[in-house]
C-alpha cells in the first residue's frame, strides 16, 4: 500500500497542507507511530533530536528526508531501522541498516546525506536563506507519521549593518546587546564576493561573535579580480572591527583563498588576537582571475607585491588540463610547490613565524584544491620552531575535502561541482565538519576575551 496523494508532498508549500493533513487523520482515526523531531526550528549547525515512538517491538521502519533547496529543487535520503523492544528508536542510539544513506549512529545522517533529484544540483550558502526538510516515518509502505524542520544561516535577533566606507566593504554581524562581544573578521576564498564570507559571519554572530563579513573582490566596490592587493585592506577590515564600541579582542579567520589573507595579515598585525585558518595554504600564490593564469602575485605589502610561488604544468596537470574539467587542482599546486626552487620557496612562505596570536588550522587529507594538510603542517611547524611554547593547533580529518563548512546541509555533491574536484567523501567531509565546528568555537571563546 503506498502512501495517500496528500502526502506526496514535493514542495515547500506543500508539505504544510500535507502535514495538515496527516494531524486530521490522526485525529478522525486510531492513533499511529509517532516521529518527534525537536527543535522544528534551528540553525543550520544545529544538532537535532530525532525519536520514533509507538512502532511495533523489533519492528522494521524506514524514514525519508526530503530537503528542498534555495531553488526548492528536491533532496533526498532514506534508510531503514529496527525499532527497540519497547517499539521506539533513538537515532542518536540507533545506526540504520546497510545499504541507507548513510552509515552509523548519526541523528543527522539523514540531513547532510541528502542526495539531488535533479542532476546539478547545488546548495547554496547565503545569510537569511532558510531550508526546509520534510522527514517522514514509513511502517511496511506506508508514510504513518512526518515532521517539518527549518534551518537558517542566522538567529532572527542579529543585527545586521552593510559596511561601505574609505573603501572598506563588508557585512557586519553581531548579536543583540551592548557587549563587549569577542570580534572575528571574516574573508572567504577565491569565489570572491561577499555572500561566502557573510553566511559565515552571519553564523558566528549567532553563536555570539560580532563578525564583519569582508567583500575582498568580485563585489561592487572592489576590483573584479584578486591580484596585487594591499593587505592595508585586511588591516582597515579589523581596524574598522576593533574600534567598535561593542567589541572586545579581535580575530581574523580566513577560508581556503582568505586563509592566505588572515595568516599574512596576522604575521603584520601584532593586535590580531585570534587566526582561524580553514583549508590553508602556507604560501603566497598568484592571482585569481577569469581570464588565462595569472603570474603577477594576490597581495602587496607597503606597494610590494609578495613573492608568489610561480605555476609551473607538470605532466600531471598537463594531461589532466588537456582531458578538461573537473579539475584536481591540487596537483597543479604540488607540481608548481615541487619545481619551485629552495629560494623561491622560501621567499613565498607566508612569514608565520612573526605571528604572536594562538593559531588554529583545519583541513581535510583529501582536500582536492591544494594540499591543505601538508601546508598546515608547514605553518604549525614553522610557528613551533620559532616559539616551542605557541599555542597552535592543526585539526586535520581524514576522508574529508576542502569545502569544511560548519553546518548539516546535504554534502553528497561538495565532493566535484563548479567544475572543480573538491575531494572527500560525503560522509568523510561531514564528520570533519561535525567535529570541527564546535571546536573551532571553544577555540575562539578561548582566545577572544571579551
Amino acid at each position: 500500500m503506498g502512501r495517500p496523494a496528500f502526502l506526496r508532498a514535493s514542495s515547500r508549500a506543500e508539505i504544510v497542507l500535507a502535514s495538515a493533513a496527516l494531524l486530521l487523520l490522526g485525529a478522525c482515526g486510531p492513533s499511529v507511530p509517532a516521529l518527534v523531531v525537536t527543535p522544528s526550528t534551528a540553525l543550520v549547525d544545529e544538532r537535532l533530536s530525532v525519536v520514533v515512538e509507538g512502532v511495533g517491538p523489533r519492528q522494521l521502519f524506514t524514514l525519508r528526508a526530503v530537503t528542498f533547496d534555495q531553488r526548492d529543487r528536491a533532496w533526498e535520503a532514506e534508510a531503514e531501522f529496527t525499532a527497540g523492544p519497547d517499539g521506539a528508536a533513538d537515532l542518536t542510539q540507533v545506526a540504520p541498516s546497510p545499504g541507507g544513506s548513510y552509515e552509523g549512529v548519526d541523528e543527522m545522517g539523514l540531513f547532510w546525506s541528502a542526495s539531488p533529484t535533479v542532476e546539478g544540483a547545488q546548495i547554496a550558502h547565503r545569510p537569511s536563506l532558510d531550508y526546509v526538510t520534510r522527514l517522514e516515518l514509513i511502517v511496511d509502505g506506508v508514510v504513518v507519521d512526518s515532521a517539518v524542520i527549518r534551518r537558517r544561516f542566522d538567529a532572527s535577533d542579529l543585527l545586521r549593518e552593510e559596511i561601505e566606507e574609505a573603501g572598506l566593504v563588508g557585512a557586519y554581524y553581531r548579536p543583540q546587546g551592548p557587549g563587549p562581544f569577542p570580534g572575528v573578521v571574516v574573508f572567504a576564498g577565491s569565489d570572491g564576493g561577499l555572500e561566502s564570507a557573510e553566511w559565515r559571519a552571519s553564523l558566528l554572530a549567532s553563536r555570539g561573535v560580532a563578525a564583519l563579513a569582508v567583500a575582498v573582490f568580485n563585489h561592487e566596490g572592489r576590483p573584479d579580480d584578486l591580484v596585487e592587493l594591499p593587505l592595508e585592506y585586511g588591516v582597515e577590515a579589523f581596524e574598522w572591527l576593533l574600534d567598535q564600541p561593542e567589541t572586545g579582542e579581535v580575530g581574523v579567520l580566513g577560508f581556503s583563498k582568505g586563509s592566505e589573507l588572515a595568516l599574512n595579515l596576522a604575521a603584520r598585525e601584532t593586535r590580531v588576537a585570534s587566526v582561524v585558518a580553514i583549508s590553508p595554504t602556507a604560501y603566497v600564490w598568484p592571482g585569481v582571475t577569469d581570464g588565462p593564469p595569472e603570474t603577477r602575485s594576490s597581495w602587496t605589502w607597503k606597494g610590494e607585491p609578495l613573492p608568489a610561488i610561480p605555476w609551473s604544468i607538470g605532466p600531471v596537470a598537463g594531461s589532466m588540463f588537456g582531458r578538461g574539467p573537473p579539475f584536481r587542482l591540487r596537483v597543479l599546486y604540488e607540481e608548481s610547490l615541487e619545481a619551485a626552487p629552495p629560494a623561491i620557496r622560501n621567499n613565498a612562505e607566508i612569514p608565520v613565524s612573526e605571528i604572536v596570536a594562538p593559531v588554529l588550522l583545519v583541513s581535510g587529507e583529501d582536500d582536492g584544491s591544494w594540499p591543505a594538510t601538508s601546508m598546515a603542517e608547514a605553518v604549525k611547524e614553522t610557528i613551533l620552531e620559532s616559539d616551542p611554547a605557541a599555542d597552535v593547533t592543526h585539526l586535520q580529518y581524514p576522508g574529508a575535502g576542502h569545502l569544511l563548512f560548519w553546518d548539516y546541509l546535504p554534502v553528497t555533491t561538495a565532493e566535484r561541482n563548479a567544475g572543480q574536484i573538491f575531494g572527500g567523501t560525503a560522509a568523510g567531509t561531514a564528520a570533519a565538519r561535525a567535529d570541527s565546528w564546535p571546536r573551532l568555537q571553544s577555540f575562539l571563546r578561548r582566545t577572544l576575551v571579551e
